[in-house]
């Protein structure tokens, strides 16, 4: 029998998190109805009572969360919020990760650090209040030694009134130093794909969990990453860094920064750069990357290579660079471009060298592709560094050096004859005026305008078979350049493109 259940999810800690789990609650058999309030935290679905365990199976294993039937929740024990006002902590990141450590004791709940206003409090039974009271003071003193708490009394919860109890109970936490013999170095990321702050705390969480890592750090905003551990470690942790990415958050993309040694012994700190002092800085064109996550992906690629070092791919630039020594930069460009070929086999890469850029007009270009593919094919003639394409302004801007001009005008032309035949090429040297033949194309235009505007309106107070000559005649006045592009575009075997489609569309429409 289908029952109505209810329960609340103590733990989740997320809106986005509430979504995504009651899409899943939904799309599970034999449950129907389900929905998730936030931040009330309150699960409501219709099931068989068979079906319960399954269904609570689901919802543990997508969120650690408390599952507690409604009534059992609101006869809970009497709890108290503790409130401190804090100085001493340094940053914003310093009181996240108080925050985070203060909410692993055991018996405590809903722990809010405020770096902003110098607060602290946190939920716990009222009978154990003094005892996590002790254990709280203990975290900050192992955690942020410089810090100090001003107790500012507490609330009770459930069922009572709400009494205040004001102490001034003060607590010095004093600094505590460990040294640390054996090496241990940070480690660098840059992570994209995860969808909000809070699941972005949540991975943090989860990668301080793992033993033989410390000091994490996962910034939402600026999409890194960065956690210590034993530098003979580092590859092992690694690795189960990225299988606790994987399981957390799927869509996340983690791309090696690179990492820094840091000797601890007596105090003392010893910091350098993993890279070697002769290596130098390559730079390149990387063309025909289809997106930002592409980028991410062939830049992690391209930084397992040996040899090879911070690696930097900006899809907004379309610029490669990476660190390596100069014996090794034959052997790791091979490298490089074969790892591109396999990974993003429509992407080009040239090396960077001294030139100029020209601009080029492309009049009668069709459509942003069409330009776009121009550029591609500009970056295939040899000594061309770069080509951009800009739509907008019908620009073809193409770098190269100066020597090679009369060499590339005649073979960026010719390429651009055959790829798209109705296009006029000229070289931009200097501020262009409108020519007389554009302004007559123009007056053509607001011609077939005008024209077909009114076959069209005519055609509407017109019964067939009238109607339909006239109204074939204004899409013809209209559109004859699409469906000509079109006829063309198929004899020269380029048959499903844009003026294709949209005769095809315009006509089934009609």
């Amino acid at each position: 029998m289908m029952t109505r259940h209810t329960y609340v999810l103590k733990g989740l800690d997320c809106e986005h998190c509430a979504e995504k789990l009651e899409h899943k609650l939904n799309a599970m058999e034999g449950v129907t109805d389900a929905a998730i309030e936030y931040p009330s935290c309150v699960c409501t679905f219709t099931a068989e009572d068979e079906k319960l365990d399954e269904i609570f199976a689901l919802i543990k294993a997508e969120e650690e969360v408390d599952i507690v039937p409604v009534a059992e929740f609101e006869d809970e024990e009497e709890t108290a919020e503790y409130r401190y006002t804090f100085k001493g902590i340094d940053c914003a990141n310093c009181a996240a990760k108080l925050e985070r450590k203060l909410n692993e004791i055991d018996g405590i709940h809903d722990v809010r650090v405020d770096y902003v206003n110098s607060t602290l409090s946190y939920e716990c039974a009222h009978d154990e209040g003094k005892a996590m009271a002790e254990k709280v003071r203990e975290v900050c003193e192992r955690v942020e030694p410089g810090a100090t708490l001003f107790a500012k009394g507490h609330t009770h919860r459930h069922h009572h009134e709400h009494e205040h109890c004001e102490c001034e109970d003060h607590c010095e936490c004093e600094a505590h130093h460990h040294d640390h013999e054996e090496e241990t170095a940070v480690y660098m990321f840059s992570i994209t794909g995860i969808d909000c702050a809070n699941c972005a705390a949540k991975l943090e969480h989860k990668i301080s969990e793992i033993e033989g890592i410390h000091d994490v750090t996962l910034n939402f905003m600026n999409s890194t990453l960065q956690y210590e551990c034993a530098h003979d470690e580092g590859k092992a942790m690694e690795e189960k860094v990225r299988a606790l990415c994987a399981s957390e958050e799927p869509d996340a993309v983690i791309v090696s920064k690179g990492h820094k040694h840091k000797h601890e012994h007596h105090h003392e700190h010893h910091h350098h750069e993993h890279a070697h002092a002769s290596a130098d800085t390559r730079k390149y064109t990387i063309t025909g990357l289809d997106c930002a996550d592409c980028a991410a992906k062939l830049e992690g690629k391209l930084a397992s290579i040996e040899g090879i070092s911070h690696v930097e791919i900006s899809f907004l630039h379309s610029s490669l660079q990476f660190d390596c020594k100069e014996q090794d930069l034959e052997r790791i460009e091979q490298e490089v471009k074969e790892n591109t070929a396999k990974e993003e086999p429509e992407a080009v890469i040239t090396k960077q060298l001294p030139g100029k850029t020209y601009q080029y007009r492309i009049a009668n270009i069709d459509c942003a592709d069409c330009a776009n593919r121009l550029a591609f094919k500009a970056m295939e003639i040899e000594g061309v560094t770069n080509a951009e394409a800009d739509f907008m302004n019908e620009m073809l801007r193409v770098s190269f050096a100066p020597k090679d001009k009369a060499r590339i005008d005649e073979e960026l032309k010719a390429m651009i004859a055959k790829e798209e035949p109705e296009v006029e090429v000229s070289e931009i040297t200097a501020v262009r005026t409108m020519p007389e033949e554009e302004e007559d194309d123009d007056k053509v235009m607001l011609v077939r305008l005008a024209l077909g505007g009114l076959l069209f309106i005519i055609g509407l107070f017109l019964k067939d078979p009238v109607q339909i000559v006239v109204m074939a005649s204004a899409y013809t006045v209209l559109g004859y350049d699409v469906l000509l592009k079109a006829v063309k575009n198929i004899g020269r075997g380029q048959v499903f493109d844009e003026h294709f489609l949209m005769a095809v569309a315009t006509i089934g429409a009609i």
